[in-house]
């Protein structure tokens, strides 16, 4: 019996009110405030050190940029 793979998706549409947007609004530009210049980081060390062996970006110094960008981002308005 051959393996069927099915894609399948659901759109959903939220009402919310004017202050739960504010909310919303600010928690997502809070996470492409951090998320974004931290995946521009992991993708220029990826495209410098591409051909060296045994040479990436381990857990513990990412998870210390990720804090430091975390805390910069506590003032967000």
């Amino acid at each position: 019996m051959p393996i069927v793979l099915v894609n399948q998706a659901f759109k959903f549409r939220i009402y919310t009110a004017s202050e739960q947007e504010k909310i919303l609004s600010q928690q997502f530009g809070a996470c492409c405030f951090v998320y974004n210049p931290f995946l521009r980081t992991w993708i220029d060390y990826h495209a410098v050190h591409k051909c060296e062996r045994n040479h990436h970006l381990n857990h513990p110094d990412t998870a210390k940029m990720l804090t430091r960008r975390k805390r910069q981002c506590r003032a967000w308005p």
